[in-house]
């Protein structure tokens, strides 16, 4: 206000007229007074008010991501749940002046609660619940027991248990709720991690028995008996895993094993332990002595019938177990990638859907070959789900990443038009829920292709700091640090995801075989086209062979992989790639027609 009064009061009364007022009336709520950048707010239910708060600080943080920290306007909210006295339009009352305490306790984009709210609130709207204990507020006399609300995914441990009679009775809709919420200038931005995904309306209900499909319970890892190192690595393994997998599934409920140790040994039914949890799946680990190394196992059990769906094996060194964190990226992978395969293949048949889930699952489970056509049946499907659910953040990250498979393979396609609107999308998917690695990721992708580096990077960090036990934003970290002119970076990353899974992520040959390419390496540019083009039948791994070839003057195999290229993309020419403008940097676009174009010009690639 200091330095600029009338600017920061127009953007106080824009967010009041876009988000604020718009939010407040949605959820059946009344301004009953404003003072400076102050409103006091009443609602119907704790519910109503909560969810209006969650979503203004979600959006808040949305916007805010890209202004300059002393430029940021961020909001303090506090709810409270009890009586107040109203007199004409205006209420008061000790329960008034409790919401008033509470807000002066949140963080800067933060929320927090009294505890008769945490103990009404029964949905799970994508938040955690931290016990902030016992706190004494000015010119109140009793304690406030107060709940501080993370803006993470699912309600994790602290989601509350059902109200008993006295609580109902004492906080009954006979009551009028009272929220009171404060706008600061501040620095700080506060962010949650969620311990575990908990039900939510969209792991779906198609298994027998109303079991979601969307659902796995994490059995305790089993160490060689007697074997402390491995009885220890295993216990510890447990925990953290259960935690990555539920960071790195958002739409996946994970039933820790802590709160199910009793029922989910490895030798007690799967199906009796399904049934228990009311999971699908089951995982499974033991770490079991292998010569001078170990053995780490992972095996996917459907517990809708007790079949092994799948088993994996990797061996480590036993000093592989000191880098558990190395360790626990592995394991949550490979878990990963299991029930995520168990899952698509689960997936409805056309016209069996009944949710939003069931669309996005869908999508994700096309064998469609031809990347146009698969992206636009996934923009269908996403469609879908949107249209059921609005606000289901997956499936607007499919319609980014069909935006996006449309730009990089369509070479007809409206560049401008198709980048504004997954520009737009993946910004309601951070929005939406900002704890979805894959919503940042996919934000990611985009900024890089509109040439906005920093906030592409700075996407993409977001992505991996949610959960580090993912690789594509490390790849995406190679493709960025290629389309910013530094492929000798996008090489360090190469070998480090080399050194991290070997051979598991055959997807990090295509980068390599880009780079080496733009740094003029043509050689070692073949050896990796060849080992990506063994996996992956992308159009950019044979154009870039095609040119590697050509510059490396073997014209035989630069003509068979321009045969390949036009098969995978017959729209494809110079003149349509260099339209696409995959990167803004003038140094990239001076380096891709020395290196890459000087090749597909030799090889005969058509104009």
């Amino acid at each position: 206000m200091e330095r600029d009064e009338a600017g920061t009061h127009g953007r106080l009364r824009r967010l009041r007229d876009e988000l604020i007022d718009p939010k407040i009336t949605e959820h059946g709520g009344r301004t009953v007074k404003t003072s400076g950048d102050g409103m006091l707010l009443e609602f119907p239910s704790a519910t109503s008010a909560l969810r209006c708060a969650v979503e203004v600080q979600r959006e808040m943080g949305a916007r805010n991501l890209y202004v300059a920290a002393d430029e940021k306007i961020e909001f303090r909210i506090g709810i409270n749940l009890g009586d107040i006295i109203v007199e004409g339009d205006d209420i008061i009352g000790d329960g008034v002046n409790v919401a008033a305490r509470l807000e002066t306790l949140a963080e800067p984009g933060g929320i927090s609660v009294a505890s008769a709210v945490w103990e009404q609130v029964h949905e799970d709207l994508g938040v955690e619940f931290v016990d902030s204990g016992e706190q004494q507020v000015k010119n109140i006399s009793k304690a406030i027991h107060v709940f501080r609300v993370v803006l993470g995914k699912g309600l994790g441990a602290y989601r509350p248990a059902p109200a008993t009679e006295r609580n109902t009775r004492r906080y009954g809709m006979s009551r009028r709720q009272a929220v009171a919420a404060g706008g600061v200038l501040a620095l700080a931005v506060f962010l949650g991690v969620a311990w575990h995904i908990l039900p939510n309306p969209h792991f779906g209900d198609q298994a027998a028995g109303g079991v979601p499909l969307h659902s796995v319970l994490i059995a305790p890892f089993v160490g060689a008996a007697g074997d402390v190192a491995l009885e220890e690595a295993a216990s510890r393994l447990t925990v953290e895993i259960t935690r990555a997998l539920g960071d790195s599934m958002p739409d996946m409920r994970v039933t820790p094993a802590p709160a199910a140790a009793v029922i989910a040994t490895q030798t007690t039914d799967a199906r009796a332990a399904g049934r228990e949890a009311n999971v699908r799946y089951l995982i499974q680990g033991e770490l079991l002595p292998a010569g001078a190394q170990v053995a780490a196992t992972l095996r996917l059990v459907d517990t809708s019938d007790g079949r092994q769906i799948q088993s994996e094996r990797r061996v480590i060194e036993r000093g592989g177990l000191d880098d558990h964190e190395a360790l626990i990226r592995q394991l949550t992978y490979t878990a990963r990638v299991m029930l995520s395969d168990a899952v698509l293949w689960a997936a409805p048949k056309p016209g069996g859907e009944t949710s939003a889930q069931d669309f996005v699952d869908r999508s994700h489970a096309l064998t469609i070959s031809d990347p146009v056509s698969r992206a636009r049946e996934v923009r269908r499907l996403a469609d879908q789900a949107i249209r059921l659910d609005p606000k289901f953040a997956s499936a607007w990250t499919q319609r980014v990443m069909s935006s996006v498979e449309l730009f990089e393979n369509d070479f007809t396609i409206d560049r401008e038009r198709v980048l504004a609107e997954a520009d737009t999308d993946s910004l309601r998917a951070v929005t939406l829920d900002p704890r979805d690695p894959s919503a940042w990721w996919s934000r990611a992708v985009v900024l890089g292709y509109l040439g906005n580096r920093d906030a592409a990077f700075a996407a993409n960090v977001r992505a991996h700091d949610i959960d580090p036990t993912r690789f594509s934003p490390v790849i995406l970290r190679g493709w960025l640090y290629l389309a910013s002119g530094n492929a000798s970076e996008a090489l360090k990353v190469v070998d480090s995801l080399q050194a991290a899974l070997g051979n598991m992520y055959p997807e990090s040959q295509a980068l390599a075989c880009a780079s080496h390419v733009a740094l003029g390496t043509y050689d070692d540019a073949i050896a990796a086209c060849e080992r990506a083009a063994a996996s992956d039948h992308a159009w950019i791994i044979f154009a870039n062979m095609t040119a590697a070839y050509a510059l490396r003057g073997d014209a035989a195999r630069a003509s068979r992989a321009k045969v390949k290229l036009l098969q995978v993309r017959p729209d494809f020419t110079i003149a349509r790639y260099e339209a696409k403008r995959f990167s803004t940097s003038p140094e990239v676009v001076e380096r891709d027609r020395t290196h890459l174009i000087a090749g597909l010009r030799k090889a005969g690639v058509p104009e």
